[in-house]
């Protein structure tokens, strides 16, 4: 299994794509990403078909700052457990302390479903 990334930073694409005049079904067929990832807060996706998908959305739909306008639509929400923690730091080096002890202990968990075929679940 390659690198995976939050599921949640997908929130919006399916309206942004609608928007567009695109077929968000399509691109998520296409790249192999479950349509529930997109609604999750919690599922993973491959990072690659994440960003693969959103490159041919772009240049499909003639939207070259769609990472931009998707990004719009979010807040920290979509970094999960990893908001609050970030959200209670004083300093930009404190945060990223929390956020790397948050990772650290999420790879060992995700390891951990592996090893146990728990995979789609954080």
């Amino acid at each position: 299994m390659g690198a995976m990334i939050r599921g949640a930073g997908l929130r919006g694409f399916t309206h942004l794509v609608e928007e567009l005049g695109g077929d968000w079904d399509g691109y998520v067929r296409r790249f192999a990403i479950s349509p529930e990832a997109l609604t999750s807060e919690e599922g993973f996706v491959p990072i690659t078909s994440h960003d693969l998908m959103l490159d041919e959305a772009a240049r499909c739909l003639r939207c070259p700052d769609l990472g931009l306008r998707l990004a719009q639509g979010q807040d920290i929400g979509i970094l999960g457990r990893l908001a609050p923690a970030i959200q209670a730091s004083s300093t930009v080096a404190q945060a990223l302390g929390c956020a790397s002890r948050v990772r650290v202990r999420a790879q060992r968990g995700a390891e951990q479903r592996c090893r146990t075929g728990s995979v789609g679940t954080p």
